[in-house]
């Protein structure tokens, strides 16, 4: 059985519960560039129960885990998000 952490359908929703029912003056999460979330969305969740002014996103270069060549033209990147919560 998939964790809904893992499914596209329903990622979003158990990440905005996670961050609404969170008990903590900071939140930082660190989330790949080619996750089921987009930085978009993930921007959108957490300005939504911090302080907008707070918001702030870092990007780091990553390397691949995989053995396999993959043909993405797409750089992989770690991103941090940081918000201080409402």
């Amino acid at each position: 059985m998939k964790s809904k952490y893992c499914q596209k359908s329903s990622v979003l929703n158990e990440f905005a519960n996670l961050i609404e029912k969170s008990k903590f003056k900071n939140i930082i999460v660190s989330y790949s560039n080619e996750g089921l979330m987009s930085v978009e969305d993930i921007e959108r969740v957490l300005k939504t129960f911090g302080n907008t002014n707070s918001f702030k996103i870092y990007e780091i270069d990553y390397r691949r885990y995989a053995n396999k060549k993959v043909n993405s033209q797409k750089k992989l990147k770690e991103l941090l998000f940081f918000i201080k919560k409402v």
